[in-house]
C-alpha cells in the first residue's frame, strides 16, 4: 500500500487547499488504498480546512479592528484639525483688528 502524496496551495504563508493524490510510485491510480484511507485522510483535509478558515476570519476580524481604530483616530485628527484652523482664524481676525484700531492714522480725532 502506497502513501499519497499531499500538495499544498500557499496564498501567503499559510496553506489554504490540501489535495490528495493516491498514484503509487509506479504510477497507477489506486482507488483501494484511498478508499481505505478517505475516512482520516477526510477528517484530516476537514481539519485543515477548519483551522484555516480560523486563521483568515481571525485575520479578518483583526483588520476590522485594526480599520475601526485607524478610522477612530482620522475622525480625532479632524477634530483637532477644525479646531486649530478655528483658533487660528479667530487669533488672525483679532489681531489684525488690533493693528488695524491701534494705528494712528486711522482714527482722526
Amino acid at each position: 500500500m502506497g502513501h499519497g502524496k499531499i500538495y499544498l496551495i500557499f496564498i501567503g504563508i499559510t496553506p489554504v487547499v490540501t489535495l490528495r493524490s493516491s498514484v503509487h510510485p509506479g504510477g497507477e491510480e489506486n482507488g483501494a488504498g484511498l478508499a481505505a484511507h478517505s475516512c482520516f485522510g477526510v477528517d484530516y483535509e476537514l481539519s485543515l480546512i477548519l483551522k484555516e478558515i480560523r486563521v483568515i476570519t481571525d485575520q479578518m476580524r483583526k483588520d476590522d479592528e485594526d480599520a475601526d481604530i485607524s478610522r477612530d483616530w482620522k475622525f480625532a485628527a479632524m477634530v483637532v484639525d477644525r479646531l486649530c484652523l478655528i483658533i487660528f482664524t479667530l487669533f488672525t481676525i483679532i489681531a489684525t483688528l488690533a493693528v488695524l484700531l491701534s494705528a494712528p492714522h486711522i482714527m482722526v480725532s
